[in-house]
């Protein structure tokens, strides 16, 4: 199980290129990125920045550039070229978004509270593995549509 790296998940394509590039190579891990494609141009003003202001290939770009410091693989190699690291236990939402919205209402609200409260005394990275919010089936309850 190759696991989406939330800083690029929040960074591409709303980040620049430059802070994009500096989370790369600063960060000394593995890093897998996939995502919604509709954040490359259907989402408000991503159209415009991912096309228009041409976002992406400037990215592309840099990612040539930066060949000698990042390295970029396919999923399938990384797998074999890598020894597994252990049993995963995976959440039953796809991002932690998901896990706030799908809480009642009154429990969203609890729920932000502390997240600022986390957020205030520079704890929140320390509690972001512990703190998930719903599970998908009361994401499912509360928007049935």
């Amino acid at each position: 199980m190759l696991p989406i790296a939330r800083g690029l998940r929040t960074r591409i394509p709303f980040a620049s290129v430059a802070d994009v590039m500096r989370y790369l190579t600063e960060t000394p891990r593995v890093l897998v990125y996939g995502d919604d494609a509709e954040k490359f141009g259907l989402w408000p003003t991503t159209h415009a920045q991912v096309w228009g202001d041409r976002w992406l290939e400037r990215f592309f770009e840099a990612l040539e550039a930066g060949a000698d410091t990042i390295e970029t693989v396919l999923p399938g190699r990384l797998l074999a070229d890598e020894p597994n690291a252990g049993l995963v236990y995976l959440p039953t939402l796809a991002y932690p978004e998901l896990g706030e919205w799908a809480l009642p209402t009154e429990a969203t609200r609890a729920y932000r509270r502390l997240a600022g409260r986390l957020r205030e005394t520079g704890l929140e990275a320390a509690a972001a593995r512990f703190l998930r919010g719903g599970i998908w089936q009361g994401f499912l309850a509360k928007y049935p549509e």
